[in-house]
């Protein structure tokens, strides 16, 4: 899932349509619409409930700051304003409460109005090493859901950083410091970015198994990252995919992210590797939504065209990116509305659970036997992505489980510049499952990724996969 405040997400704004035209409805109506738009019903001093942020509002001022109860760091954001931040908002019951949202997302985060900025945001704060180390504890306890499901002690943890801050006598000891604590996680949604000098230094708590082999074997040979990165993306999704498992008779989509056409005379395949990056210079989500929705309308009126009796959706190389992706692709394999997941905000004060349904689109569908290949590669959107397809009739998930890291990405601003990424959000499966930390398990377990072989492993899981589907339909 995208990170920073512009990835949230929930349903209330999809409940409101479906009400009727009550007094309390027509106050909602008449005071919610486009932040671009809107009037100084939002003008004030709002604190988030969850997610830690303040904002400051009235005509000619913007302020930003991420906070805890001891804790706040101003962001600059001298040259934007609200509607860059979120896209929509809609005022509660009271004045005092009002709900942001970004499109296309129905997802809220609820704002209170205070009467006066909190006296730590009142001066801006030391950007010592003692006071970054201070904030990153500070937003990780407040914020971050699962110490339990991920087996770290936070509070050793901070005191080990506490007591190393007096020692510490540069940036890049520093880095290392914090780092060394955050590897504990192994959460791919814990994340920190280090700006030192001219060098960006970035480290991910859990870069998965794509990752750590290409970085293993770049430190063992004279070849870079970068060219190992270049001759796996040809091996697996040129050759394998392309030439192999379609016949060279396949079909590239969505910024040659999406890879689909038939694997055998009855067996459809469609691989996608991110949710999300459809368009070759980014875009904003609607256009993302167009060009995904073609490729998908290409794909599955291909499958039906040809009569194929099962449909292999291929996520095992997937790395995620937007939650709408996610659940736009699992639209295309319903036949009926589904509830899939529930999602909430596990550090706020008022838990508001929303619940995602599965509505079959009114585009292209295919509703035969669909198979989902899945792996420990499959992260974030994909996770989501399979999620959504699990909850549906005719839908098996294979392979490997997942690497159990869904939660979007929360921001925060570190005193010093840095940033820190964190999981704040809980996502619950049909069956009521929470897979943070946990991963969703396949129907029919198989290894994908087995060695250093990565574009032979995931080649052999994908015959493999055909060859079941293939055995299926003759049963």
């Amino acid at each position: 899932m995208k990170p920073i405040v512009k990835s949230v997400l929930l349903p209330a704004m999809l409940a409101l349509a479906g009400c009727g035209t009550s007094d309390s409805t027509a106050r909602l109506a008449e005071l919610s619409g486009l932040i671009s738009d809107s009037p100084r019903d939002l003008d004030g001093i709002w604190v988030s409930d969850g997610y830690g942020y303040l904002i400051v509002q009235a005509e000619e001022v913007f302020e930003f700051y991420h906070v805890t109860a001891e804790v706040c760091v101003a962001a600059d954001v001298s040259d934007i304003t609200l509607s860059n931040v979120f896209d929509t908002y809609r005022i509660g019951q009271s004045d005092d409460v009002v709900f942001l949202s970004n499109q296309p997302e129905p997802h809220e985060i609820a704002f209170n109005r205070v009467v006066a900025l909190p006296d730590r945001c009142a001066t801006p704060v030391s950007s010592s090493v003692s006071s970054t180390i201070d904030a990153l504890t500070s937003f990780m306890l407040t914020h971050y859901a699962f110490f339990e499901e991920r087996g770290v002690d936070w509070e050793a943890a901070s005191q080990r950083l506490a007591d190393a801050a007096a020692t510490i006598r540069s940036d890049a000891e520093l880095f290392e410091t914090i780092r060394s604590e955050l590897a504990a996680f192994n959460d791919a949604h814990v994340e920190l970015t280090a700006y030192i000098g001219d060098e960006t230094l970035r480290f991910d708590a859990d870069p998965g198994v794509i990752r750590e082999t290409l970085t293993r074997q770049a430190a063992e040979s004279d070849i870079g990252y970068r060219a190992l990165q270049t001759q796996l993306n040809r091996d697996l999704w040129v050759t394998g995919i392309g030439d192999t498992v379609l016949r060279g008779q396949g079909f590239s989509a969505g910024n040659d992210r999406i890879r689909y056409g038939m694997a055998a005379d009855s067996v459809g395949y469609l691989a996608i590797r991110s949710m999300g990056g459809f368009i070759e210079d980014g875009a904003e989500p609607q256009t993302e939504a167009q060009a995904f929705g073609q490729a998908l309308d290409d794909a599955i009126n291909l499958f039906n065209h040809e009569n194929a009796n099962a449909v292999i959706v291929d996520l095992s190389i997937n790395t995620g990116g937007y939650d709408y992706i996610a659940r736009q692709l699992a639209e295309r394999f319903a036949s009926r509305p589904t509830p899939a997941y529930t999602l909430y905000a596990a550090d706020s004060r008022i838990r508001r659970t929303y619940d995602y349904v599965i509505t079959p689109s009114d585009r292209p569908r295919f509703e035969g036997r669909t198979i989902v290949l899945a792996s420990r590669a499959a992260v974030s959107a994909a996770e989501l992505a399979i999620i959504c397809l699990d909850a549906l009739d005719s839908v098996e998930i294979v392979g490997e489980t997942t690497r159990g890291a869904l939660s979007t990405k929360l921001a925060k601003l570190l005193p010093n510049g840095w940033e820190l990424m964190l999981s704040n959000q809980v996502y619950i499966d049909h069956e009521g499952q929470a897979v943070e930390a946990i991963g969703i398990q396949p129907d029919t377990a198989f290894d994908v990724f087995i060695d250093d072989n990565l574009a032979e492993n995931h080649l052999s899981a994908v015959m493999q996969t055909i060859d079941m589907a293939l055995r299926q339909s003759r049963e």
